[in-house]
């Protein structure tokens, strides 16, 4: 699953554009600052959600299925 991005909590601070290696998040001057992109590329490091001061990211990885 993709990382949850609350937008009201975010204080544009930068932390997950430049901590994240797939690229998953950039900053967009013309629009509304921190944006998400290729959401599918995400590996779940947990990087951008421990990097974040305001709790804005949260990853939630899918529960496990019995076999």
């Amino acid at each position: 699953m993709p990382p949850r991005f609350e937008r009201s909590r975010c204080i544009q601070c930068g932390n997950c554009v430049y901590v994240c290696g797939k690229w998953i998040f950039y900053f967009d001057e013309k629009q509304e600052g921190i944006l998400r992109k290729h959401m599918k590329r995400c590996v779940h490091c947990f990087a951008c959600q421990d990097l974040c001061p305001t709790g804005a990211i949260r990853i939630v990885l899918p529960k496990k299925t019995k076999e």
